[in-house]
């Protein structure tokens, strides 16, 4: 799931900015599954 943001960009970033997308994006995929645990 985190190469998918890495390549999903057309034009290149920082490699931090990038990193922090993926970050929220995990973290978001993590609290859904822990609501549909729930």
């Amino acid at each position: 799931g985190n190469l998918m943001c890495l390549f999903n960009r057309q034009r290149p970033r920082a490699f931090q900015d990038i990193w922090a997308e993926c970050e929220v994006i995990v973290l978001s995929k993590q609290e859904n599954l822990e609501l549909l645990n729930k």
